[in-house]
């Protein structure tokens, strides 16, 4: 099974993940094809970037500056187009653009993937997919899991799925990829209903014939935050399963967020507590 992981947002704390995750992934894909694309800031530079891939294959470490990205996100700025959730449209932007990284490797080595990963530096990834290993399961070329609107994560009135990880077969990903670039039924009514980025991701898995194959989910997830310093590293015995960000985090004020930051070295930016 020939792998590229997608790996993008805003790189938060990866100061704590990121000897995990490579890690963890590598295991699980051996010589799987990282691209890589953190939205420009303090917390991550170019050299730093690469020398964290040291043994592994990055393939494209894109760090795109904030300003680039061109869809409106201030109510008061939009004359002609709705609000755009950027939880869901800055990762879209991003896969976009890593979407042609992998493309054109693709036509340089004559080969194809088909299996792609998409995930958040910010996270910690366990493979919950005992007794059979689901995360090796090999997927449909129009195929995709933890994305459908009975997904085990989601509810099935709201089309809710998480958006920490997924996976997508050949041609699911690219389409995926694509979201970016097709307004038509992720914008408008639907995301002022619903207003959040995981049903808007649910909303384009059918309408594009994306298959949601519910027997290859299996990775469970915690989001790290910077006040989780000293729990790392992070384990199962400390995962909640109703409950999978920090239980402290967002009760902090802006003022403590930034001192949060600071102590790692994370731009408070990337969390979006200063301008």
């Amino acid at each position: 099974m020939k792998t590229a992981i997608f790996l993008r947002g805003e790189a938060r704390t990866w100061c704590l993940t990121k000897r995990h995750m490579l890690s963890f992934f590598s295991d699980i894909y051996p010589e799987c094809d990282w691209y890589c694309a953190f939205l420009q800031s303090d917390t991550i530079n170019q050299i730093d970037l690469i020398q964290d891939f040291n043994q592994q294959r990055l393939i494209s470490a894109l760090l795109p500056e904030r300003s680039l990205y061109p869809l409106p996100i201030d109510n008061d700025d939009v004359s002609c187009w709705r609000y755009f959730n950027p939880a869901y449209w800055r990762i879209a932007w991003l896969d976009w653009q890593l979407s042609i990284e992998k493309r054109r490797r693709e036509l340089e080595t004559g080969s194809r993937y088909d299996n792609v990963v998409f995930i958040r530096p910010d996270c910690w990834y366990f493979d919950g997919s005992a007794p059979c290993n689901r995360v090796t399961r090999l997927l449909g070329p129009m195929t995709v899991s933890e994305i459908g609107n009975s997904s085990s994560e989601g509810h099935l009135d709201d089309w809710y799925d998480g958006d920490l990880i997924w996976r997508a077969g050949s041609m699911a990903a690219d389409i995926l990829a694509l979201r970016y670039l097709e307004t038509g039924f992720t914008d408008g009514s639907h995301q002022l209903v619903h207003g959040n980025s995981h049903a808007l991701l649910s909303f384009y898995q059918p309408r594009n014939y994306l298959v949601y194959d519910k027997d290859s989910a299996g990775f469970v997830t915690q989001i790290i935050r910077p006040d989780q310093i000293d729990q790392m590293p992070w384990d199962l015995d400390k995962h909640d399963p109703q409950y999978n960000d920090s239980r402290t985090w967002h009760a902090r004020s802006i003022e403590d967020k930034i001192q949060w930051c600071q102590k790692l070295g994370i731009d408070p930016r990337d969390y979006q507590l200063v301008d």
